[in-house]
C-alpha cells in the first residue's frame, strides 16, 4: 500500500505563496508532500501559475480561503495572507482540524495572537510561524556565543540601524504602501521589530521588560515605477522609527533601534553583544585573552558532526525550508504526543509580538512596560483601535 501523503494547503498572494510553493516542491518527493489546494487572489498571475503547473497533480485552485478549507481534505495549512486577515485565516483552518503554519508576525494584535494561540490548544493542533528570526547561520552563531560561556555571560547588547538607501529620505519601503498603513501593514514595528526581537530573544535571552518609543518621522512617502517617475504620494499612519531599551531575562540591558527615515547620513546595521569574558560584533568575536576571531570559524571548530546535522539537517541552509522541515517534522509526531519544542511555535510567536507591541505600549503610556502585561492583555492601550478594526475579542 502506497504512503499515505501529507495534503498541504496555502492562502495568500502570489508574491507570499511562490517562495512556499518552490520548498514544498523540493520538500515533496523526500516527505511525501502534496499540495492539495491554493486559495488566493492572484489566479491569473504567470509566476504562480507555472509554479502550479510544475505540481503532479495539479492543486485545487480557489478564491477564497474559506472555499478551500471546505472543499478539500488538507492535513496542514500555511498561512500567508495580509496581517489584517491573518488571525481570522488561522482560526479558521484550525476549527477545519489543520495543522497551521502563517506567516510572522502570527497576527496584527497581540490579542489576536492570543486567540490563535487558544485555538490551537483548543483544537489539538500544531501552530507555528515561518519568518520566525530562528532558523539562519547567522542566529545559530550569536546563540552559541551567548550561551556556551566562550564569551561568559551577556551583559549589553546593541541592535541598531537607521536609514537604508531603498527607503530613504521618504520613500516607500519595499515598494509597498500597505506598510505605512497602520490598519492594514502596521509599520516598521511588525515588519520588523517583530523579527528583531525574536532574534533577540532566541540567541540572547528573553527580553522581560521594555522602555520604549516610536515616531513618523517623514509623514509623507512617495511610490516610484520601474521608469524611477513616481506613481504616487501617500501620507503614513504608521510609525518609520522605533527606539527601545530592553531588559533581560538574565539582567543584561540592550538598546535597540531601527528607522525608515534618515535624511542625510544614515546608521549601518551592527548588532554587538558585550559580555563577562568577551564580546561579539556582528561576525567578530572577540575573547578576555584580548584575541578576535572569526565568529564564523571559532563556532565550526567547536561544533560536532551531530549538533551540526541537528540544526541543518541534510546540510540544508536556507531558513524558510529549515522552518518547514521544523514543522512537518512535527507533524508527522504528533500522534504520538503534541510537539511543542519548535522553537518557532505558536507561544514563542505570541511572546515575539508581545515583546514588539510592548515598544509601542511603552511609548503610549509613558512608562517602563513589562512584555507579561502586554502578554496577557493587561496593556493594550496602543492596540486598542486594531482590535476594533479586526474584530478581535
Amino acid at each position: 500500500m502506497p504512503l499515505q501523503r501529507t495534503r498541504v494547503a496555502l492562502t495568500g498572494r502570489a508574491a507570499e505563496l511562490l517562495p512556499l510553493l518552490e520548498r514544498l516542491e523540493a520538500l515533496a518527493p523526500a516527505h511525501s508532500l502534496a499540495v492539495a489546494a491554493v486559495a488566493t487572489q492572484d489566479q491569473r498571475d504567470p509566476a504562480l501559475r507555472a509554479a502550479l503547473g510544475r505540481l503532479s497533480p495539479a492543486p485545487e485552485v480557489y478564491l477564497r480561503t474559506e472555499e478551500a478549507l471546505a472543499s478539500v481534505g488538507t492535513d496542514v495549512f500555511l498561512v500567508a495572507s495580509s496581517l489584517v486577515q491573518r488571525h481570522a485565516h488561522v482560526r479558521a483552518a484550525l476549527a477545519s482540524g489543520c495543522h497551521v503554519l502563517a506567516a510572522a508576525p502570527l497576527a496584527l494584535t497581540v490579542r489576536a495572537a492570543a486567540g490563535c494561540v487558544t485555538a490551537a490548544e483548543d483544537a489539538g493542533r500544531a501552530l507555528a510561524v515561518y519568518g520566525s528570526g530562528r532558523f539562519s547561520l547567522d542566529v545559530h552563531m550569536l546563540k552559541w556565543a551567548a550561551g556556551s560561556g566562550i564569551i561568559g555571560d551577556p551583559t549589553y547588547v546593541l541592535d541598531i540601524a537607521f536609514g537604508a538607501e531603498e527607503t530613504s529620505p521618504n520613500l516607500c519601503a519595499r515598494g509597498d504602501p500597505a506598510l505605512h498603513e497602520r490598519l492594514r501593514g502596521g509599520g516598521l514595528l511588525l515588519v520588523r521589530a517583530v523579527g528583531d526581537c525574536a532574534l533577540l530573544r532566541f540567541a540572547v535571552n528573553d527580553i522581560v521588560e521594555v522602555s520604549g518609543h516610536e515616531a513618523c518621522l517623514e509623514p509623507e512617502r512617495i511610490a516610484r515605477g520601474p521608469d524611477g517617475r513616481v506613481r504616487a504620494r501617500f501620507a503614513c499612519s504608521a510609525a518609520d522609527t522605533i527606539a527601545a531599551q530592553f531588559r533581560f531575562a538574565n539582567g543584561a540591558a540592550g538598546v535597540y533601534t531601527r528607522s525608515w527615515a534618515g535624511r542625510g547620513t544614515t546608521l549601518p546595521p551592527r548588532r554587538t553583544v558585550w559580555a563577562t569574558r568577551g564580546a561579539v560584533d556582528d561576525d567578530s568575536l572577540f575573547l578576555h585573552t584580548g584575541a578576535r576571531r572569526s565568529l564564523q570559524e571559532e563556532w565550526k571548530a567547536h561544533l560536532t558532526p551531530v549538533e551540526l546535522e541537528r540544526l541543518f539537517p541534510g546540510a540544508v541552509t536556507d531558513s524558510l525550508t529549515l522552518e518547514l522541515l521544523s514543522f512537518l517534522t512535527s507533524v508527522a509526531r504528533w500522534d504520538s504526543g503534541p510537539q511543542t519544542a519548535m522553537p518557532h511555535h505558536g507561544g514563542q510567536a505570541l511572546r515575539d509580538l508581545a515583546t514588539a507591541w510592548a515598544i509601542a505600549e511603552s511609548n503610549t503610556t509613558g512608562r517602563r512596560m513589562t512584555v507579561q502585561e502586554v502578554e496577557s492583555l493587561a496593556a493594550e492601550e496602543a492596540q486598542r483601535d486594531l482590535n476594533a478594526h479586526i474584530k478581535a475579542l
